[in-house]
């Protein structure tokens, strides 16, 4: 017997007498037993939902288990759960980093000499590119070819501070002939007419290649400023980043036109 308490009604399947019903029915003999479905009546305005089953009774071969349903698999809720929570962390970590990198880079060029706009640039590209880990050297080098504004900026500012258990070292180039083995190596607008033959130095040495100049981009530098609209913006070239063996974040890759 199956008591309803549903839209106000509380009696049983059996006792109730509805005006106005229709019902719809269906009965199936198997060798489980007989299967009953009263699927819906109709009393005035309001829908009253039925569905019995009337099976043989049985008799259980094992005890029943009393222990919590969610005591029984734990760990399947819990990997579950970090699962979600180190995805969304990862999410707000590179939407934080992007919104952090587009809010240096406006108010740069609003406030700032362009010398120390492109310094602070070079700089912060450095926190968003992975290099090669085979690399055993004690320093992080920076070269700048060219442009002394920006090598005496970039020294005043960061020359001997760490980068994990590394220091940054500033270098100044004075032409391709000059360059060394850098992690970074950024080529003034006045030295673009070098740039096949510094980029041909440092390729395949893990040497991320910046530059200046509208079509160096697609030339083969991994990163490379441009104007637009006039604005200062940056061009990303995925192949010769993947050529150098660096790998970019996506929080990099969103602020870039991508190459």
């Amino acid at each position: 017997m199956i008591r309803l308490r549903e839209f106000g009604l509380v009696g049983t399947a059996q006792k109730i007498i509805l005006p106005q019903v229709k019902i719809q029915s269906s009965a199936t003999s198997a060798n489980d037993g007989i299967h009953f479905n009263v699927w819906y009546a109709v009393i005035g305005s309001r829908l009253l939902v039925l569905k019995t089953k009337l099976r043989k009774p049985y008799s259980r071969k094992y005890p029943v288990k009393t222990q919590p349903c969610a005591r029984e698999h734990p760990s399947t809720f819990v990997s579950s759960n970090r699962k979600q929570k180190n995805k969304m962390k990862t999410i707000k970590t590179v939407i934080a980093a992007a919104v952090m990198l587009a809010s240096s880079f406006v108010n740069a060029q609003d406030s700032r000499p362009m010398h120390e706009i492109y310094s602070m640039m070079v700089f912060n590209f450095v926190k968003y590119v992975q290099w090669p880990t085979n690399d055993n050297s004690k320093e992080f080098v920076i070269g700048v070819v060219g442009n002394t504004e920006i090598y005496n900026t970039l020294s005043a500012w960061y020359s001997g501070k760490p980068k994990g258990n590394k220091t940054y070292v500033i270098k100044k180039f004075n032409s391709a002939s000059e360059v060394t083995d850098c992690q970074v190596v950024f080529i003034d607008r006045s030295k673009s007419n070098e740039f096949d033959a510094v980029n041909n130095k440092v390729k395949g040495k893990g040497t991320l290649v910046v530059t200046d100049r509208n079509g160096l981009g697609s030339k083969g530098s991994c990163i490379n400023f441009k104007t637009v609209d006039e604005k200062l913006k940056f061009e990303l070239n995925q192949s010769a980043i993947e050529a150098s063996n660096l790998k970019v974040s996506s929080a990099l890759s969103s602020m870039a036109i991508l190459i």
